[in-house]
């Protein structure tokens, strides 16, 4: 009874030793059974769960990586096609800067700005930082010829400048710009040229003369305007010129404008380019209402034309 017993609650598992072929019996009970096969099922679960879990670990950081690539290769994109541009927009400063140094040689060649004048004209003291939009121009228009370290041949030869080095392009830019404020290059009224500087046929004797200007179809009381900052030199009432004014830019070049009807600035007066100065008029040795307009170099008149000229390109060329 006892054996039938213990047979009906175990289980004999024989093993045979695969060296000597021995047998040997390993006697389990049901309930032994049972519990070891249950832990053998949880590590079985436990493995395969843990090897999901990695599996979906390595899927989730693999779909992370490829998203973080996405976003690198985007803004290397974005960052190529922004040195792109930056490149382009250097390469076209360059272009202009090629530009306007031909306009400085041409007005060199006219002889309205020498080399040391450049120097002067080209650098401004740097004070301490004050500021305000400002443009009422009461003050001193001339710029102070301060470190005087650049010439017409420094200016001209954009070839020395770092063509990678935007400060430097846009330094020189504000160089050029400063220089043109005081070159008188613009016109002095919204009008055309009626009569030209030259040889003509005086309107009063009909003989041939040289006519010492440019004369400027406009309606009385039209504005005139200062064709560079400067300061007014005089304001007076002549028997040819009638009421004219006079404005020095530089020690070397001024500019006149005659016959008007009013006048809007007084001597001493700093005036900026595009300053409104006068209206047309008729004073004078006139026969209707415009605006005759001279610039003289070293005391002598020159074709204004050609430096309206030259103005026409500069507006092209920005």
């Amino acid at each position: 009874m006892s054996r039938k017993a213990t047979n009906s609650k175990s289980i004999n598992i024989w093993l045979v030793s695969p060296r000597n072929a021995k047998l040997r019996r390993l006697q389990l009970s049901k309930s032994s059974l049972y519990t070891y096969s249950c832990l053998f099922i949880f590590f079985i679960a436990v493995a395969v769960s843990s090897a999901i879990f990695s599996f979906g670990s390595t899927g989730e950081q693999i779909a992370t990586n490829s998203y973080a690539n996405e976003v690198i290769e985007t803004k290397l994109v974005k960052l190529k096609s922004e040195n792109a541009k930056i490149t382009d927009m250097q390469d076209k400063l360059v272009q202009r800067l090629e530009e306007l140094s031909v306009v400085l040689k041409s007005a060199n060649g006219l002889g309205v700005i020498t080399d040391s004048e450049l120097k002067d004209l080209t650098t401004i003291g740097v004070e301490e930082g004050i500021g305000g939009a400002e443009i009422d121009c009461e003050g001193d228009c001339f710029i102070s010829n301060v470190n005087n370290n650049l010439s017409l041949s420094d200016i001209s030869n954009i070839e020395n400048i770092d063509s990678n080095s935007y400060p430097q392009l846009m330094n020189l830019l504000d160089q050029y710009s400063r220089i043109f404020l005081h070159l008188p290059i613009i016109m002095p009224g919204n009008g055309h040229v009626s009569s030209h500087y030259g040889p003509r046929r005086s309107p009063f004797s009909k003989r041939r003369s040289v006519h010492q200007g440019v004369d400027l179809s406009l309606p009385h009381g039209s504005p005139v305007i200062s064709t560079a900052d400067g300061v007014v030199k005089s304001v007076k009432r002549t028997s040819t010129y009638g009421l004219v004014i006079d404005i020095e830019h530089t020690p070397r070049v001024v500019t006149r404008y005659a016959h008007l009807s009013k006048t809007k600035v007084k001597k001493g007066q700093s005036v900026c380019r595009e300053q409104m100065i006068a209206l047309v008029g008729s004073t004078g040795r006139s026969t209707g209402p415009h605006l005759h307009y001279e610039v003289l170099v070293d005391g002598e008149q020159i074709n204004p034309e050609k430096l309206m000229d030259l103005g026409k390109l500069i507006n092209e060329v920005l």
